[in-house]
């Protein structure tokens, strides 16, 4: 086994940043308490910009609160909230889009323009449409023991009402434009954008909209004592690099609550790197109730229907990859486990989780997939702008991919091919239900537009430097079937990689049967260099060899009502989650018998699914109940115990 690098998180600490001898008080500048938001939010900012051009100091918002839109971040200033300081995200008229709300008079910042969009989610593509904002700033803190609240009661119905929301405006349709079609509004707490030298401190933010805290290309972060209870992710540190998160809280029942990205939300190629995570929770109470206190739990699922997200994961955006990443001493309660995924062609190497306690777990304790999504931005054939690259291009599928062939933006041209697949037969297995799998007459799509044809012979295309096109490569001739190799275009050759990885000191009570420990790599990027040593897991158990054969579908309706929330209703499935499982993984799980010519029961002949979204209930019910490995090499397994609490008849 290799030596496994440890993280050692940034160098920064929070007196390095105090500035006590210039102090702006809000209250000096018009903000009010219960005032209007739009005279609030322009007395904050005054009073940032007044910091800032006086060298920095401190700006406070004291007891009281104060309804704002964007605040904006200026370099050398902190964000003081004093003991009993409410900032309150303020309502914003939305008509069109995700859901409806009453402006309170102002909007948030309008989302930037990111020629990147398109390569993540809207989410970490567009920043400044949020309660807080910093982009390209330095030496700031956020601090007090105050509240950051994304919510509001609602007096008639006495019920809470979201207002920073936990979906994202429509994305435009070209890249050069701002990140919306005519709507926009607030669905953010905090937004860190390319910054360095950031501290997060003492305070509680609930209810943060599609991420309550989101570090982009941020260098030398800390997060000391922070509470968050929130809807959707509570933490994402994306591309960020030397980053410790301690003593802090993290809830978020429907999403996760702790995540580490690597997208290309900042506009360029940067793996997260040195993060350091230790004495922390997370858990997946409902929104808001463990702020109260109550810990209630009458919401049973996640959207995705699945049990409680509220995990640690390293994904799923994940184009730049990880390296040195420590997790130790953090608690999971109501929770998943801890998610290691390497799925769009970038490494994942040095990972410590050591020294944790996992209790109601609602999926895999531990899940390390490495997939090929081929999610990699590739040079495309047109110089249009629009984030759906137009047709002929490099790529059939996922053509938000393709990048302009222009100057403006960095250059992929395509080192690899993927298959694109017709799934369009129309299969039904238990006479109820039906889904699609590859149509066996015609299972996939030709791309004239990366070959060329030439007197009966074919020749794949590649990119000229010299002349910065694709042209035929007449010294690599294809035939006529392999030209279905070749349907969508990856700038990127190699397959993602997994290696050193250490989990150990890890006990997990109260387990999901349907999931057992997942390591899954690939046929062509088996996952390296593991270690899973003095790990205790106990699972409910109860589930047999004939659920992992049949994959049997049994869903029941629930009603409840999140805290403060209308009441409403979710669909709870006891065994298949059909939320990500598609086409051919919803089959059973069989194998032709060629003398006999029929089929016969085969729990064990498991799906690959590299290009699906990787969460563990995408492979069903599977034929074992603890440690299932698929594509690995140099696992070293020592001291592990796996219990149930009734008995499984499937493999441990």
């Amino acid at each position: 086994m290799s030596t496994i690098l440890r993280a050692t998180g940034c160098t920064i600490s929070a007196d390095d940043l105090l500035k006590t001898d210039a102090v702006f008080s809000i209250l000096d500048y018009g903000a009010q308490k219960d005032g209007d938001p739009v005279k609030n939010t322009a007395a904050i900012n005054k009073a940032i910009n007044d910091a800032a051009s006086s060298g920095g100091g401190t700006v406070v918002i004291p007891t009281g609160s104060y309804k704002s839109y964007t605040i904006c971040l200026k370099s050398m200033v902190n964000l003081y909230f004093e003991k009993g300081a409410i900032l309150l995200a303020a309502k914003t008229s939305i008509e069109h889009s995700y859901q409806n709300q009453d402006s309170e008079g102002g909007n948030y910042e309008e989302p930037e323009v990111n020629l990147y969009a398109g390569l993540q989610d809207h989410g970490h593509s567009y920043f400044a449409n949020s309660l807080i904002y910093g982009a390209d700033i330095h030496d700031v803190m956020i601090y007090g023991e105050g509240l950051i609240n994304g919510s509001s009661l609602n007096e008639e119905t006495n019920t809470l009402e979201y207002v920073l929301q936990g979906g994202d405006p429509m994305e435009p349709q070209g890249r050069n434009e701002r990140g919306h079609r005519g709507e926009w509004f607030g669905n953010k707490a905090i937004a860190l954008l390319r910054c360095e030298n950031i501290v997060l401190k003492d305070f509680s933010l609930i209810i943060g909209g599609h991420f309550a805290v989101i570090a982009e290309a941020v260098t030398n972060l800390l997060c000391d004592s922070v509470l968050i209870d929130t809807t959707r992710d509570a933490f994402d540190i994306d591309c960020c690099e030397n980053v410790t998160v301690r003593n802090s809280s993290f809830n978020s029942l429907t999403d996760d609550a702790l995540v580490i990205k690597s997208s290309f939300g900042a506009g360029f190629f940067k793996p997260a790197k040195n993060i350091w995570i230790h004495d922390c929770s997370v858990s997946g109470y409902d929104a808001g109730s463990v702020y109260a206190k109550t810990f209630s739990c009458d919401k049973l699922i996640a959207t995705d229907r699945c049990g409680p997200t509220a995990r640690i994961k390293l994904g799923t955006e994940s184009s730049c990859g990880y390296d040195q990443v420590t997790i130790e001493r953090t608690r999971f309660d109501r929770s998943r486990g801890f998610a290691l995924e390497a799925v769009d062609l970038s490494d994942m190497t040095n990972i410590i989780f050591t020294d944790c306690v996992m209790e109601h777990i609602s999926s895999s304790p531990i899940f390390i997939r490495v997939g090929d999504r081929a999610r990699f931005p590739v040079t495309g054939t047109s110089t249009e702008e629009s984030i759906i690259a137009p047709c002929p291009n490099v790529r059939l599928d996922e053509p938000n991919f393709v990048l302009p062939d222009t100057p403006s933006y960095h250059s992929y041209p395509a080192k690899r091919y993927t298959p694109s697949y017709n799934k369009t037969k129309e299969v039904c297995v238990d006479g109820n239900s039906s889904f699609y799998v590859v149509d066996p007459d015609d299972p996939a799509c030709l791309n004239p537009g990366n070959y060329k044809e030439e007197d009966g012979h074919y020749y794949l295309m590649h990119y000229d430097n010299t002349f910065h096109r694709y042209i035929p490569d007449y010294s690599f001739p294809i035939s006529k079937e392999e030209r279905y190799r070749y349907a969508n275009a990856v700038g990127r050759y190699a397959f993602p990689e997994a290696s050193h990885i250490e989990i150990s000191n890890l006990t997990v009570t109260d387990a999901d049967p349907r999931y057992p420990m997942l390591i899954m790599g690939l046929v062509d990027s088996p996952i390296t260099d593991i270690v899973l040593k003095n790990i205790t897991v106990t699972y409910r158990g109860g589930l047999t060899m004939e659920h992992a054969t049949e994959q049997r579908q049994l869903n029941t309706n629930w009603k409840y009502t999140q805290y403060k929330t209308a009441p409403s209703v979710q669909t709870l499935p006891w065994l298949v989650n059909t939320f990500f499982l598609k086409e051919e993984g919803l089959l059973p799980r069989a194998d032709w018998d060629n003398d006999k010519k029929t089929w016969i029961p085969d729990p064990y002949n498991v799906p690959e699914l590299p290009r699906v979204y990787p969460e563990p209930s995408n492979w069903g019910i599977l034929p074992a109940y603890g440690l299932f490995i698929r594509h690995a090499k140099d696992v070293q397994v020592e001291n592990m115990t796996i219990r149930y609490e009734v008995p499984d008849k499937r493999h441990p």
